[in-house]
């Protein structure tokens, strides 16, 4: 997994200095190399930290972090440099005490001499496979249950872009996340209607219902709340409003709620994990004496599942103790939820939901709905993306994120994730402010990632297909099936092939984690053809109509291959297939 002690620094120091080092078009210095971090050294010896020079130290300075994770000094660096350090002196320079924080940087490249200053990593050349054909089988007659909405969330546009709803219904989505106003400051305004400012939430939430799509209601919650019950009052006030038609409000039916983001990484949550599990019992009891129907997700976390590429990978103490309170407490939580950034589909995507569901297992009582409470993810892409970097990553262009997303989605949903919210949506402003991540460019044109996601959204409907071919790797495959049709997708990746031309291996990147899983299970399968057998088929008589659509940097969902033959219980097809790609095969019949 990438490295999150590379992550939070590489997050700190881009959100705190990011409009130092974003330039217009996206243009972005090069990242200090081994002999500039020495010379900034020496620089820091001769003269002092000042206003001129901080920015930048502070910029050589994450850099000399990260080569130093990566080279294996992690260990000395935590004894060093503490993540909440590096925190602290950027806080204090935005606070205007500058003094202080340039004696802490100064101090700290002096104690990071001690470390030494690593050579660039090298990029390790991915050993190559022949290629192969990757063998599917979908079985009919082996319903594994209906496709719920859950799965086919994105994100919307927080400051309202009202061109995106459209998109968002031509892309099939049936689930966008948005963002509870905030809470009223003073005590007295609580029951106020005046109080609460829902003039975007209630144009997203129109939106949306326009469009037959269902609401993820977020409410961000970074402290533990003053007054518990003022905070229950507040999360039922605006639910009452979105629901009950109160105070001017509408008789909508959201019903999915999502409570704080990451409380185990710093700058999202600041308090204990008690103070959290408290919280978040607040709002959850009282939602679900609203109505007991509500379905309630947790803040999602960044690190559930520790030393995840080892054979001795465990769920973090955050899981356990929150579901061990929860059980306590008589909490209720219905989807328990955790992100993942990595170009790799295997570890998080996979491997960390299936140590997830079995943990949730051990507690079958604590939903009312579902009775143990059900995976999630409600953030996760390829990599964290523009918005914390600073710099445009062409990856997200290309049918590379297309074809990660896919597989990665079908990984999760092998290990009985309910709720995908990938970081990602069908909103984009034009230059300056566009940004990478999005499904859509500057120009509101779909990208890859666009189409791949209408193809899978086709599913929506379907009962699941017992399905097999998934090697959680470089090849993913899924079915569904109704009466009148089957629809298969399924994604051809290259992991190693994405890594050799987007990810570095001297800075936070998958390759550890390519290089972990290479030295457990050997190197992936790479494929240039597919063949498919489905079984048990109920259209044994009259004609059956093949349709073989392809997403690539080229064809944007479009028809390469269509073909009528006479029905039959089990039928077979082949073809050839490049990485990157997505494709979807329907059946019916004629």
């Amino acid at each position: 997994m990438i490295n999150k002690y590379v992550i939070f620094y590489a997050v700190l120091v881009s959100f705190y200095l990011l409009p130092v080092f974003t330039m217009p078009g996206h243009a972005q210095p090069s990242d200090p190399s081994s002999d500039e971090i020495s010379r900034t050294l020496d620089a820091v010896k001769r003269r002092p930290t000042d206003s001129r020079t901080f920015d930048k130290r502070a910029k050589i300075l994450e850099t000399w972090f990260i080569s130093s994770i990566a080279s294996g000094h992690e260990g000395e660096l935590r004894q060093i440099a503490p993540p909440g350090l590096l925190q602290n002196i950027l806080i204090l320079r935005q606070n205007g005490r500058d003094e202080e924080a340039f004696k802490m940087l100064d101090d700290l490249f002096m104690k990071m001499e001690a470390v030494g200053i690593a050579a660039p990593a090298v990029r390790h050349a991915a050993t190559q496979t022949a290629p192969v054909t990757a063998y599917m089988t979908v079985d009919y007659s082996r319903s594994l249950g209906a496709f719920g909405n859950y799965i086919f969330g994105a994100t919307a546009d927080p400051r309202f872009n009202r061109s995106e709803y459209p998109l968002v219904s031509d892309a099939g989505f049936r689930m966008i996340e948005v963002t509870a106003p905030p809470m009223p400051p003073r005590q007295s305004d609580i029951t106020d209607p005046s109080s609460y400012d829902f003039t975007i939430l209630d144009r997203q939430v129109e939106s949306l219902v326009n469009v037959g799509v269902k609401p993820l209601l977020w409410f961000p919650l970074v402290r533990k709340p003053d007054n518990p019950d003022n905070y229950a009052a507040y999360v039922k006030n605006v639910v009452r409003h979105l629901n009950n038609d109160q105070w001017n409000g509408h008789a909508w039916d959201v019903t999915v709620f999502r409570f704080g983001n990451e409380p185990d990484n710093q700058p999202f949550w600041n308090g204990t994990q008690q103070e959290f599990f408290e919280a978040y019992g607040t709002a959850a009891k009282a939602l679900k004496k609203l109505n007991s129907n509500y379905v309630l997700v947790t803040g999602g976390l960044m690190m559930g599942v520790v030393n995840n590429t080892s054979n001795n990978a465990y769920i973090s103490s955050w899981v356990t103790n929150f579901l061990a309170y929860a059980k306590r407490n008589n909490v209720p939580i219905d989807i328990f939820s955790m992100h993942a950034y990595s170009g790799i589909p295997y570890y998080l995507f996979y491997n960390n939901f299936r140590l997830l569901k079995t943990e949730l297992q051990k507690y079958p009582t604590l939903s009312n709905l579902y009775g143990s409470p059900l995976p999630g993810n409600d953030e996760w892409n390829i990599l964290l993306g523009d918005l914390w970097s600073g710099s445009y990553h062409k990856q997200f262009d290309t049918a590379w994120t297309a074809s990660h997303s896919i597989a990665a989605l079908i990984n999760m949903i092998e290990q009985g994730v309910s709720l995908s919210v990938p970081m990602t949506g069908t909103s984009n402003r034009p230059e300056p402010d566009c940004h990478d991540i999005l499904l859509v460019d500057c120009k509101l044109r779909g990208k890859p990632s666009y189409y791949a996601f209408k193809g899978f959204n086709s599913l929506y409907g379907n009962n699941r297909l017992y399905t097999t071919g998934t090697d959680h790797m470089n090849f993913a495959a899924i079915a569904g099936g109704s009466a009148n049709s089957i629809t298969i997708v399924f994604s051809n990746y290259d992991v190693a092939n994405y890594l050799n031309k987007y990810e570095r291996s001297d800075g936070p990147s998958a390759w550890p984690e390519y290089e972990a899983y290479v030295s457990r299970f050997g190197v992936p399968r790479i494929y240039n053809g597919f063949s498919m057998t489905l079984n048990n088929l109920p259209w044994t008589s009259g004609n059956v109509v093949y349709e073989h659509y392809l997403v690539d940097d080229t064809h944007k969902l479009e028809l390469i291959d269509s073909v009528t033959l006479k029905g039959n219980s089990n039928l077979s097809f082949s073809g050839g297939i490049t990485a990157p790609s997505v494709h979807v095969i329907r059946l019916y019949p004629k």
